[in-house]
């Protein structure tokens, strides 16, 4: 009877051991994720302002053009 005691005991630790295993792995693929995340929002956030200094520029190219034709 304390042998199949023992056993059991060593098949709940087994198990839980296996789970801490597991969860460790999930968290650290949550960190993973988190990092992408991150490094995908500032690539976004360039992105962004490229496009308002791009927006920017054509705006005064239009200007200097409009210009043009008013002293023309």
């Amino acid at each position: 009877m304390l042998d199949n005691y023992n056993k059991a005991q060593e098949n709940l630790i087994a198990n839980l051991i296996k789970r801490i295993d597991q969860n460790s792995e999930s968290c650290s693929q949550v960190n993973d994720l988190g990092i992408e995340i991150r490094v995908c929002q500032k690539d976004v956030e360039h992105a962004l302002e490229m496009i308002e200094e791009l927006k920017a520029k054509r705006s005064m190219d239009i200007l200097d053009e409009l210009r043009k034709e008013g002293k023309e």
